[in-house]
């Protein structure tokens, strides 16, 4: 944990609001990034990510500066809220139909082969475990 970190946890927790504001402008963007590419939907990655900040600030005196950084726990509430929310609205989103296949001046085998090594990636992907396709996420998407 960067001393910076370190310093706004221990504001945080004495109820210092811009060190909350700090955390956030901090963290957002890679909290979100998880969670987006976890659902694959704009809004509700917006709205999970929006949880993650509540909990953080009614959590954050059980939070133990130096022990972990602070991103690791924000990484840890943000997988939680996911599950949770799998657990309520079921495991699997829908995906809408991807128009550009549909037709246009794009090369039609350039897009299949495209289609089909996105579908590929998609099923080998989803042979791994939880914690692998976890491991994938951050190492590669982020």
């Amino acid at each position: 944990m960067s001393q910076t970190d370190a310093q706004l946890v221990k504001r945080a927790q004495q109820g210092d609001a811009a060190a909350f504001t700090a955390i956030y402008d901090q963290h957002y963007d890679p909290v979100y990034t998880y969670l987006y590419y976890r659902v694959l939907d704009t809004a509700l990655a917006e709205d999970l990510a929006a949880d993650v900040f509540v909990r953080l600030v009614k959590s954050i005196h059980t939070f133990t500066p130096g022990e972990k950084p602070i991103l690791a726990w924000l990484y840890t509430i943000s997988a939680n809220l996911l599950t949770d929310h799998q657990r309520k609205n079921g495991r699997y989103t829908w995906l809408p139909l991807d128009e550009s296949l549909a037709g246009g001046e794009d090369d039609p085998g350039g897009l299949t082969q495209q289609k089909w090594q996105t579908d590929c990636l998609l099923a080998a992907v989803n042979q791994l475990t939880e914690e692998q396709r976890l491991v994938v996420l951050l190492k590669f998407v982020e």
